[in-house]
């Protein structure tokens, strides 16, 4: 809620609000009910409200500017913020215009070393070819699962063969040189995988997102005036676009 009023949805069908959307240098401070609210804001709020308090009059020009960087890539974030507001009508009454810029590129998992790597996660059988005592369930030296760096896997069936899960057709017995390939005597799975034949591997970290890449422009303007000393009329309107 922002003023204790329902905030405009960001999207048709859902009750979920975009806070991005709320001017930032408008805010006053941020309160949170977290029970026994239904009572005043009715029975959405049965579990409690987070009610956005914005500043009441906004009076002068306001600009900042934010600039972001990172060290290990060409990543780089920038917001920027103007806010303006003025009395009127012998400070009875306020209007203030807000204008926010935001914008970031895009970081890609490859592009810093904690991130590059693609880790997978075997359970023990099928990492070890043992299976795992039953009396070592707890042990910390038998985990549920072993974590690997860039590691492929045999697709395996039931009867022993091995096979192509993207043509369905059985891997032959012999390379083009007549060499013999690598015999797998591990543990057998007729699960769907995305995995690849005779445990070649693809790095899946190319095609994920750190941060994604976006341009976001809000534009927010609000005015209230006290018509009587109980009696305030209260307008505010928000909008924004945003292009990833």
């Amino acid at each position: 809620m922002v003023d204790k009023k329902r905030h405009v949805a960001s999207s048709s069908g859902t009750s979920s609000v975009d806070t991005n959307t709320i001017p930032s240098s408008w805010i006053d401070r941020i309160e949170i009910i977290t029970g026994g609210a239904s009572a005043v804001y009715g029975a959405d709020a049965v579990t409690g409200v987070v009610n956005v308090v914005l500043k009441k009059d906004i009076t002068g020009l306001n600009v900042s500017t934010i600039k972001g960087f990172a060290d290990n890539s060409s990543y780089q974030n920038e917001k920027y913020t103007f806010s303006y507001g003025q009395d009127f009508a012998d400070g009875r009454g306020n209007a203030a215009f807000s204008l926010e810029y935001n914008s970031q590129n895009s970081l890609n998992a490859l592009d810093n070393p904690w991130t590059a790597t693609s880790y997978t996660a075997f359970p023990y059988a099928l990492a070890t070819g043992m299976q795992r005592p039953a009396d070592k369930v707890n042990d910390e030296a038998f985990p549920d699962h072993i974590t690997l760096p860039n590691a492929g896997f045999y697709v395996i069936s039931n009867q022993g063969t091995v096979w192509d899960p993207f043509t369905g057709d059985i891997l032959g017995l012999f390379y083009s040189d007549s060499s013999l390939p690598d015999v797998y005597a591990g543990p057998l799975s007729d699960a769907d995988n995305f995995a690849s034949p005779r445990c070649d591997f693809i790095n899946l970290q190319q095609y994920s997102e750190v941060q994604p890449k976006f341009e976001r422009v809000n534009y927010n303007f609000k005015t209230n005036y006290d018509v009587a000393d109980e009696l305030n009329a209260y307008y505010l309107a928000t909008n924004g676009k945003k292009a990833c």
